[in-house]
Order: C-alpha cells, then structure tokens, then sequence
C-alpha cells in the first residue's frame, strides 16, 4: 500500500492536491458517529526521491529543497546518522555504528557552525566533539532500538487526501515541514521492499528490491560468504587443541 507523504502549501506554487481531515464531533459522554470533514488544505507530496537523493548524498537534492524548502546541513547530519543506526539494526552490520558516529560529529559541527556564537575554532572543535561524545553515549545507554523509536515516534498526522493528479482519494501522511517529511520517509523506508540501503561488502549506497537485501549484487553477495566462510575455517584451524 502506498502512502504519500504530504507538506502543506505555503507558497503561491502550485499544489499536488487538497488534504481532508476527518474530525469526529465529541461531547463529555457520546461520541458522534458522523465524521466532519473540517480540514481544507492545499498539499504537495514529497516523493521517495527526494529521501534516495539525500542519502546517496546527490546534488539533485537541491532540486527538491527548491520545491519544498532549504535543509540545513545539521539537519541533513541528523538523518544520515539515524539512517546508519537503522541500518545497524536491520543488517546487524557493526561498521554501521562508525558511520553514525561520523555523521554525528558533522551534526555537532555543523550546529556550531549555525549558532553564530562567538567562539575560537578550537573552542568549537571541543563543543562539537563533546557534544557528538554524549550523543553516542545515549545510544550505547539505550539502545538501538528505543533510540531508533523515540527519534521516529510522534512524526506526521494521517489524513485522507484528494490528488488531483488522479483525482482519486488516498491515504497520506501530512508532516510539517520538508524535514520532516523526510523523516516520515525514512519511517516509511523501513516496510518498504524497494528502500535506500548500503551493500554490506563494498559499503556503495543502492535501491535495495526486498527488505532483507543487504548486498548490492550477486558478486558482493558471493564475497561475504567467501570471507565468512574464511574466518570460521581460520578459527577452527587456530582454535585450543583438546588435551587427553
């Protein structure tokens, strides 16, 4: 089933369709059964795209923050280091904690950047890793899943919306900003069989077509289980000899 995630339309630009929310009418003791639509907005959709473009870290993202609004660059940290700690969870790949680590010092350097704060570089610098330090801690105190919870609960409001271009009711996702909805799409990325992934043998960035694929091709497939292969014949061979 596919779900849309929407934006609302702040801009004189043209929208992609009108966004309803059914609002039941409540009283202290009853509950209506009659729904009210009470929500009358203009939408645009954000496409799955625009979330593939950011991780892979492309310079058509820019294209999609013309549309949609200006990302800044703590922000676009933020996604890549949550992204890695997904991907650690999903794959079991410990390299990912590296990445998430990496991504997460540019997050604390990049907010320093933007506080404008009046401070030495070398100041910055011992902010930044302290900062990036505590973040991982956190992770290590509670764990991969409830952070990967916590950082995606709460996201966006469901509504039922019209798209024009098929003029056809859907199922959608209304988010508040395009940050957000990127957020949304890195939810909706985790049941979704044709999702952003990274190869666990030659760490490239691919479109993974089911959601337990974790190699980009068959060849790097083939050269994980070669070297796994490898490493259990190394320890059986290095392994304690049994005395009499």
């Amino acid at each position: 089933m596919m779900i849309s995630v929407l934006v609302p339309e702040t801009s004189k630009a043209a929208a992609d369709g009108i966004a309803y929310a059914d609002e039941p009418s409540i009283s202290e003791f009853a509950l209506s059964e009659r729904l009210h639509i009470s929500e009358n907005c203009r939408v645009r959709v954000v496409p799955a795209a625009a979330l593939q473009a950011l991780l892979k870290r492309s310079q058509s993202f820019a294209m999609f923050e013309k549309r949609f609004g200006q990302v800044s660059e703590s922000k676009k940290a933020s996604i890549l280091a949550l992204f890695n700690l997904i991907e650690e969870e999903r794959t079991w790949d410990k390299t990912k904690r590296q990445e998430f680590a990496r991504w997460t010092l540019i997050k604390r350097r990049a907010q320093t950047d933007e506080a404008k704060v009046k401070r030495s570089r070398e100041d910055a610098a011992t902010m930044a890793n302290t900062m990036a330090d505590h973040d991982r801690a956190w992770v290590e105190r509670r764990g991969l899943l409830r952070t990967i919870t916590d950082e995606l609960n709460g996201l966006g409001t469901l509504r039922i919306w019209r798209d024009k271009r098929t003029d056809s009711l859907s199922l959608g996702v209304l988010a508040d900003d395009f940050v957000a909805a990127l957020r949304i799409l890195l939810l909706l990325n985790l049941a979704n069989s044709e999702s952003a992934a990274v190869c666990g043998w030659c760490k490239k960035r691919f479109t993974r077509t089911k959601t337990n694929m974790d190699f980009c091709s068959l060849r790097c497939g083939n050269n994980a289980r070669k070297a796994r292969q490898r490493a259990k014949q190394k320890e059986t061979y290095n392994g304690p000899r049994q005395t009499r």
